[in-house]
């Protein structure tokens, strides 16, 4: 089974042999599909370079690396240049002939024949009229709109016709529909104005048995629905930090194939490992049954190491049947299982002046209801207790709950409940607790975004979501360094973050930021490797890791006598808060 026979197989979720990044595809597109004139432009050209496209939009390029970006829009006034606008024809020559030179060599034993849609409609529109003024003209001017779309998509069949007769197999069409958080136009503009004009593409296309690839970047769940009705084949990017991948593939399983969906974040920054996870982890979740093209959710100037790794992994974990990954819950659950008590009696988790701080920063009220998550050895849900009506204890290791249940009983207090639970999906209804801590335990969670989700989910309108956790300096070489160092002495470690990461999930999740301190914790080396009993070789790797480390390393950690006894360094913690606003 070739590549192009498996791509197939993969769409159609019929037993594919592998998991790959993508489809084998020789690319055609008309002139002016990415943006250039009759005769230049294009994003090729340099910083400061300034053109007209076929449609007469301007375009300018001001970023090295990025692409241009439309400053000038024909019909801006768009009732009235409606009227005398030339439209482009798709079958000027100047405009199609390029289809069918760049169609020679093609050799459909091996590959299919691509064409694209680039800004098919939606994208297409607010390049010609400017994105707010169209917006607006959605109200006060929906025949013009009509009337627009309507052009516009009797051009791109007029394309889709040389297309055909090229004998493509496969077409890309894009529009970016949503934002990180939801739709750029509400559904009901999209039903209206869109899908009627969409549909005649389609028909086109699949009377003639060709595939659609369509691209949205953004938040899309909302409209899934849409995309299947249209007949979309394969959907790309699948952003992982706008969509609940695991919603997207419940609805699509077995209707629509997806492209995309690994963390573009985790590529950019590594390590090797965190990019291995990401790739394993979205195969299982996405592939597993077929229907998954595993590739980043976004182009990026990748470090060539790194978008290497992400192949190699791909081609590790792609082979069906399909393995379940490594999973980092569970092996949190097997090490804390085995380790529970010493969580009750580290003195870097029962004792500290800030378990006291977390309770002056809160100010917590008689009549609060809590929850801790992760509770670990209990000392979180220890302290506030006598300060609330009632605190739910949750933790993801059984051995470990039972464990904080016997701390704290032993200690008389009653109005404490315990939980079994996965911090990324509570098991709570919306709106319930007043507070929420979570202490000493992020940098255990595979996807903390969703946690600070999660628990924005449960808290009630003004409540308060309150976290200390390990926290790593800005610059993204030493962040790795002691991740790769905390990870080895604790496999279950996922990744510490730095405080603009942390203010970026909290904002992200719909907390405003209200206080934010930055803490240092020294530890005893000894006592805290063998909190975990690891063996000498682990203890001599992190020395050497320490004796190896860059500048930055010595000056965040502070090491001191390391090959001794009495080996020190600093943790560096940060204890943040926000509120929930809505």
């Amino acid at each position: 089974m070739n590549e192009k026979e498996n791509s197939i197989r993969i769409i159609r979720f019929n037993n594919p042999e592998r998991v790959t990044g993508g489809y084998p595809g020789h690319g055609i597109g008309y002139r002016g599909c990415n943006h250039a004139g009759y005769t230049e432009g294009g994003d090729h050209l340099s910083v400061g370079s300034s053109w007209y496209d076929i449609w007469n939009t301007k375009w300018h390029k001001s970023h090295e690396g990025v692409m241009s970006f439309p400053v000038k829009f024909p019909l801006a006034d768009l009732p009235t240049a409606l009227k005398s606008y030339q439209w482009p024809d798709p079958d000027d020559e100047r405009i199609c002939k390029q289809i069918y030179q760049q169609a020679e060599g093609w050799n459909p034993e091996t590959a299919f024949l691509v064409g694209s849609h680039r800004d098919t409609l939606w994208e297409k529109s607010y390049m010609l009229v400017g994105m707010e003024d169209l917006m607006c003209f959605f109200q006060t001017e929906p025949e013009a709109v009509r009337e627009l779309l309507h052009r516009i998509m009797d051009f791109q069949l007029g394309i889709a016709k040389h297309y055909l007769n090229a004998g493509v197999e496969v077409v890309g069409m894009s529009d970016d529909l949503g934002t990180q958080h939801g739709l750029l136009l509400s559904p009901k503009i999209i039903r209206e104005f869109f899908i009627p004009e969409y549909k005649r593409l389609f028909k086109l296309y699949k009377q003639n048995d060709v595939m659609v690839n369509f691209h949205s970047c953004g938040h899309i769940i909302p409209v899934l629905d849409v995309f299947m009705e249209l007949g979309v084949d394969i959907l790309n990017p699948v952003q992982a930090t706008a969509n609940d991948l695991d919603e997207v593939r419940r609805i699509t399983q077995g209707h629509m194939a997806l492209q995309g969906a690994v963390s573009s974040a985790v590529i950019m920054k590594g390590p090797k490992e965190a990019i291995r996870q990401e790739v394993a982890k979205r195969i299982w979740q996405l592939g597993r049954n077929g229907g998954y093209f595993c590739a980043p959710d976004q182009g990026m100037p990748w470090p060539e190491d790194h978008i290497r790794y992400y192949r190699e992994a791909v081609q590790e974990y792609g082979e069906y049947p399909v393995k379940q990954p490594d999973d980092s819950k569970a092996l949190s659950q097997e090490r804390f299982s085995k380790y529970a008590a010493n969580y009750v009696t580290s003195k870097a988790h029962a004792e500290g002046d800030e378990l006291d701080r977390l309770v002056e920063i809160t100010q917590p009220k008689h009549d609060w209801l809590v929850l801790d998550v992760a509770t670990g050895g209990g000392h979180t849900a220890l302290k506030f207790a006598p300060y609330v009506k009632h605190v739910t204890a949750t933790d993801i290791t059984p051995a470990m709950l039972e464990t904080a249940k016997n701390f704290i009983s032993q200690k008389g207090i009653k109005n404490v409940n315990f939980r079994l639970a996965d911090a990324e999906n509570l098991p709570f209804d919306n709106d319930i607790f007043n507070l929420v801590t979570c202490r000493i335990a992020p940098h255990h969670f595979p996807d903390c975004p969703k946690f600070i989700r999660e628990c924005a989910r449960v808290l009630k309108k003004d409540g308060i979501l309150l976290i200390q956790d390990h926290l790593l300096p800005e610059d993204e070489e030493c962040a790795r360094y002691i991740d790769k160092f905390n990870k080895i002495r604790d496999p279950s470690h996922n990744m510490a973050y730095s405080e603009s990461q942390w203010v970026s999930m909290f904002q992200n999740a719909g907390l405003s930021v209200l206080h934010i301190e930055e803490i240092t914790k020294q530890h005893e080396f000894l006592s805290w490797v063998k909190r975990q009993d690891v063996g000498e070789d682990v203890i001599d790797e992190l020395i050497k890791m320490v004796k190896n480390a860059p500048p930055l390393f010595m000056e965040w950690t502070s090491p001191e006598n390391f090959g001794t006894p009495e080996a020190t360094f600093i943790d560096h913690h940060i204890i943040i808060s926000g509120r929930k606003e809505k």
